[in-house]
């Protein structure tokens, strides 16, 4: 089974937010590997949708502490609108051949929530994966460090620049490697034993 793990960026913690880039990697649950990646960076013209000063503080910050995460979304350079991204996710995950995926983002409160509020309301129809197939990395973390006594998301060191949206999807894909890696290794052990 292949299931998608997606990360977004944005301006406001909303469903209503502006979406300022979406990441995604495909991950294989038998072979545990990473597979196709998508990222796009969009434009911030997004009339209808959301700003919140709470998170331009945060971001201001990320100027002084992630200078490339910030320059990767703030920059200058022409972007797509996000009726196009949208889309363009939307073709990105039906390339995969995944049927019915499932989505995990870091916390289908945010990710999953604000990607599914923006098909509905730029595109006018639900987002490419239903609503049973919302998956969070939050829930596989903590089943993690509950019944496997691990904790990927603390001590796996991380790759790339955190707040570029591919680069934490990649990282999230990660974590959900190591709880499943961790699974089938105490599954063996049970059946062994």
């Amino acid at each position: 089974m292949k299931v998608i793990v997606t990360d977004i960026e944005t301006k406001d913690t909303l469903q209503t937010a502006v979406i300022l880039s979406i990441g995604a990697v495909v991950v294989d649950t038998e072979t545990l590997k990473r597979g196709e990646k998508f990222h796009i960076v969009i434009s911030q013209s997004q009339p209808g949708r959301t700003v919140s000063e709470s998170t331009m503080d945060w971001w201001r910050k990320q100027r002084e502490e992630t200078p490339v995460a910030f320059e990767a979304v703030f920059n200058l350079s022409p972007k797509p609108d996000l009726k196009t991204a949208l889309n363009s996710f939307k073709e990105w995950i039906e390339e995969t051949g995944i049927d019915r995926p499932q989505v995990f983002g870091n916390g289908p409160e945010f990710d999953n929530m604000i990607l599914e509020h923006a098909f509905k309301t730029e595109l006018g129809h639900s987002a490419p994966w239903d609503f049973g197939s919302n998956q969070s990395i939050r829930t596989a973390v903590l089943f993690g460090r509950m019944l496997l006594d691990i904790n990927p998301k603390k001590d796996l060191p991380f790759i790339g620049c955190q707040h570029v949206a591919l680069d934490d999807a990649m990282h999230e894909a990660k974590i959900l490697i190591e709880v499943l890696k961790a699974f089938k290794g105490a599954l063996k052990t049970e059946v062994s034993a």
